[in-house]
């Protein structure tokens, strides 16, 4: 997926930006990406020249865009599902079921947490290109 963002601000290696709120209209993923005018951190690996005002060209895998969406949402709601068939060849109360089911999908959400936390480097978009149109203030 390719997107195009304003550099914010540069801060010792970090590199922040903004979404100029329609460069992701046309992408089928763009519920995924960030909300317009709220920074997030980009990584510059091909040591590009930027400054604070320019317009760049991200790059965010779609692979590990989908796979870090299958990790968020599926696996807690394959947890509780999972869970609640489990128990229920155990357990009769519908009560104590839910409950199991709810602290099954809490741990599993603890979990993505960390594993997200983890990853956050492989999910940070990449500086592909600079435009060379500066919007300095």
């Amino acid at each position: 997926m390719f997107a195009k963002a304003f550099i914010s601000k540069i801060s010792n290696d970090t590199i922040y930006c903004i979404y100029n709120g329609t460069s992701c209209m046309h992408c089928k993923n763009k519920l995924l990406c960030k909300k317009p005018n709220k920074p997030f951190e980009v990584k510059n690996p091909n040591k590009i020249d930027i400054k604070e005002g320019d317009m760049v060209e991200l790059e965010l895998d779609a692979k590990k865009t989908v796979s870090s969406l299958f990790i968020t949402l599926l696996l807690p709601l394959l947890a509780i599902i999972t869970s609640l068939i489990i128990a229920s060849k155990i357990i009769n109360s519908p009560i104590l079921l839910f409950l199991i089911s709810m602290v099954f999908g809490g741990i599993t959400l603890i979990i993505v947490y960390f594993i997200n936390k983890k990853n956050k480097d492989r999910n940070t978009p990449i500086i592909v290109k600079n435009t060379k149109f500066n919007l300095s203030i």
